[in-house]
């Protein structure tokens, strides 16, 4: 847990003090569709084999439309890295039509927010999925199962899973966001610092502390 604290706290500080979010949002994107066309198309199979249903709904959840994405997969002579470049070059598309439609600093900023609010709930629950874990992983030592071990796998496997729904619902959120108003750069951020406050006070955490220091 103290590790996978320290992760997401340098992710986060990264995030409060980059002056380029367009280029995280670009790399987002990028690692999300690499993981959709990993995971529906792949490669060692005939076409007809690929999950095209699954695939497509998808892209339509993380970003409000399927990229035209059931015109391309019948072409000929594509596979897995044309598909990726293809979703790469519609989805930075998205993005672009977005700032032309919001403007720059409007739109990044209101993205960066985004990005550190999805983080921090995300987070949250993490944590208090892996206190309840803890708090039941004993039952196994009755299967013959060493808790320890168990605890550690199932943690690692739990924050695999988050920093991909993090990415998932940063870039739903973003491609769904209308902007209507922004305020000043002091109260853009102060939601997504009262977060970070809270978590830091989390039980789940203060225990994680105490037991690291101690």
């Amino acid at each position: 847990m103290n590790d996978q604290r320290k992760i997401i706290y340098e992710q986060r500080n990264d995030i409060m003090t980059t002056t380029d979010v367009l280029q995280i949002i670009k790399d987002l994107c990028t690692d999300l569709n690499k993981e959709y066309v990993d995971t529906f198309i792949q490669e060692e199979k005939f076409k007809e084999e690929w999950d095209k249903d699954s695939f497509t709904n998808k892209i339509i959840s993380a970003y409000g439309t399927d990229l035209t994405v059931k015109n391309f997969l019948p072409k000929d002579g594509i596979g897995g890295k044309e598909i990726l470049e293809y979703l790469n070059k519609e989805s930075g598309r998205l993005i672009y039509d977005k700032i032309k439609t919001f403007g720059d600093e409007a739109f990044l900023a209101v993205s960066k927010r985004i990005l550190l609010v999805t983080i921090d709930q995300l987070w949250r629950d993490h944590l208090l999925m892996l206190d309840h874990l803890r708090h039941g992983i004993y039952l196994r030592a009755f299967g013959q199962k060493d808790p320890l071990n168990e605890y550690k796998k199932e943690a690692f496997d739990h924050f695999s899973t988050m920093l991909s729904n993090i990415k998932e619902t940063y870039i739903s959120r973003i491609s769904r966001v209308q902007i209507t108003n922004i305020e000043d750069e002091e109260e853009l951020f102060e939601e997504p610092e009262k977060n970070m406050q809270a978590i830091r006070h989390d039980i789940a955490m203060s225990d994680v502390t105490e037991e690291t220091e101690g």
